[in-house]
């Protein structure tokens, strides 16, 4: 990114415009914080400066878009940057197994940087996990496809049978 911004620059050297836009969006809610890049963390900053009604909603241990220019630090500095703001730690899970959980816990626990929690549920304890490293992308399809096999001669009704998949490129 450049170091200079345009919204950096009109806002900086036009304050009439900066304040035409505070009084515009006296409320800034930003959804998945932790994936705001540079440019957005300054014109929300910016823009919230006059009134501090801004929310954010995120969890740093979920930024994954650090590839598009996110960062994750903005999440962190937040309380920094709004002293006087709540927050709201969300760890109770209502749709994970304490299996799930647990495990998301021994991961994320290994982030270098980032506000602790420790997330739980009062749901069940769930099946194991079994973890599979394909060697390429024909071995993990093989391997998708022999676990199905055996669901459906356990005698799981293959309408019931359903894969997730992050990405299809």
């Amino acid at each position: 990114f450049p170091t200079r911004r345009s919204s950096d620059l009109l806002f900086n050297e036009h304050k009439e415009v900066l304040s035409k836009y505070q009084e515009q969006y006296k409320y800034v809610f930003i959804d998945e914080y932790q994936d705001t890049n540079k440019p957005q963390y300054l014109l929300s900053k910016m823009i919230s400066a006059k009134y501090k009604n801004i929310t954010v909603v995120g969890d740093n241990d979920q930024a994954i878009f650090t590839w598009r220019g996110a960062d994750y630090k903005n999440i962190l500095n937040f309380e920094k940057d709004y002293p006087d703001a709540k927050v709201v730690i969300l760890d109770e899970n209502y749709r994970s197994t304490k299996t799930i959980l647990k495990a998301a816990n021994n991961v994320i626990k290994n982030n270098k940087i980032r506000k602790g929690k420790n997330l739980w549920t009062n749901n069940e304890d769930g099946n194991l996990i079994t973890y599979y490293k394909a060697y390429d992308e024909k071995d993990e399809s093989e391997y998708v496809v022999k676990e199905i096999n055996k669901l459906i001669d356990n005698g799981i009704n293959p309408n019931e049978i359903c894969v997730l998949y992050r990405a299809n490129a």
